[in-house]
């Protein structure tokens, strides 16, 4: 099993987010409830639906979000984030089907992206790899992410 890629350091800001973004929901659930005894309906429901927004962005994050990539072809297992712990996915080497640059940025003619989003078959999200990771098997990582290693 080889370490392809690894970003703890940025967790702890990761899961603060999380968590702000928990008390916000929480905030969105008190407001309901003031609205509610108000007999305030329509903003009540808005207020709802801020919330359950919150939670849906939140799930969406953890599971994209990646924090370590180890190779065991014809494996990947992928660890992304949680509030509490890391979620982990064990996917087939075959499935990478491409990866694409977001952001970044351009100084003296070279260009470091900020995340890069990796398609995976059978996926609805893609996975973010940070590229402020502390360990990057760069070749290794990129030839994963554009499908081009074989077991």
């Amino acid at each position: 099993m080889s370490l392809v890629y690894e970003n703890t350091r940025q967790l702890p800001a990761a899961r603060l987010v999380m968590s702000l973004a928990l008390v916000c929901v929480a905030a969105c659930v008190v407001l309901a409830a003031d609205l509610y005894q108000a007999r305030s309906g329509l903003p009540m429901l808005l207020m709802l639906g801020l919330g359950a927004l919150i939670v849906l962005g939140l799930e969406a994050y953890s599971r994209t979000y990646v924090v370590r990539i180890r190779l065991t072809p014809p494996w990947v297992e992928v660890e992304t984030v949680r509030l509490l712990g890391v979620r982990r996915q064990r996917l087939r080497l075959v499935d990478f089907a491409g990866a694409t640059e977001i952001g970044g940025d351009l100084t003296l003619g070279s260009y470091t992206p900020a995340f890069t989003r990796v398609r995976v078959a059978g996926r609805r999200l893609p996975l973010l790899l940070d590229s402020r990771a502390e360990r990057v098997q760069g070749a290794t990582l990129r030839a994963l992410a554009q499908g081009r290693l074989l077991g």
